[in-house]
């Protein structure tokens, strides 16, 4: 039985010189890398000038203003005077746009023409008598086509004052 005891604490004491080596070891190896990765940079001395520095900084994303007002006219056509730019401050009753009346003058000188074709028909209809079905058609031709008359007059109009 003591030969056992005696090869029990041998093993013992084996076991425990092995980790204590190896604690050692571990210990040194983590210091030796330690001190070699932290070692400290000489401070280097460099003469103080005065310069321009230029440099960019380059993104993606979305820019959104910080306030925001949708505008819409009375008529529609042909911009042809825009004294403010986009980003400009303007007060209320402020001249945003010019439009050209052009086009509009046009649309009134065509819906009179209209009228007058359509007024012609209808005389010419009544003078031959025909039928009352034919008549009353016409008269709802009329009143169309006055009605797009007076609608182009109202747009020439508005287009004339600037939009403010």
């Amino acid at each position: 039985m003591r030969l056992r005891a005696r090869a029990f604490k041998r093993r013992h004491t084996i076991v425990a010189v092995v980790i204590a080596l190896v604690v050692i070891g571990g210990g040194a190896g983590w210091a030796a890398r330690r001190s070699s990765s932290s070692g400290t940079a000489a401070p280097t001395l460099v003469a103080a000038t005065s310069s321009t520095i230029r440099d960019s900084v380059t993104t993606t994303g979305s820019i959104e203003p910080a306030h925001r007002a949708d505008v819409s006219f009375a008529v529609s056509g042909t911009v042809i005077s825009l004294p403010v730019a986009a980003g400009d401050q303007v007060k209320a009753g402020a001249v945003l746009a010019t439009v050209s009346s052009t086009s509009l003058q046009s649309a009134v000188t065509s819906a009179l023409a209209n009228v007058n074709a359509t007024q012609d028909q209808l005389t010419a209809r009544q003078a031959a008598g025909s039928s009352a079905v034919q008549i009353a058609s016409t008269q709802a031709q009329l009143a169309d086509v006055q009605g797009k008359l007076t609608d182009a007059r109202t747009a020439l109009t508005a287009a004339s004052r600037p939009r403010r």
